[in-house]
């Protein structure tokens, strides 16, 4: 096809479900993409990631979260808590 069929092909977007992101992302990440979120330490990655991931398991929908910085039990810890709307401690 050619470049402008592809730059006005519809796109399936996904919602951050945090307004700020899905504004500067006109809706969301597209399906089908890889996203990276970098940040500095204690900024709120993991938490932000945490909470999408409850989200969008609550909606029914297949998470795959991927991360480098803590193990997967804190992950599923993380998780759990937003599920059930616990506090960590």
């Amino acid at each position: 096809g050619s470049r402008w069929d592809e730059y006005n092909k519809q796109r399936t977007k996904i919602s951050f479900d945090i307004d700020v992101l899905d504004a500067v992302t006109d809706g969301g990440f597209e399906t089908g993409t890889l996203n990276v979120y970098i940040a500095g330490t204690h900024v709120g990655k993991t938490l932000a990631l945490c909470d999408m991931a409850a989200k969008k398991v609550l909606a029914g929908e297949q998470i795959l979260y991927l991360t480098l910085e803590i193990s997967e039990k804190k992950v599923a810890q993380r998780v759990d808590a937003n599920l059930l709307s616990l506090d960590m401690k």
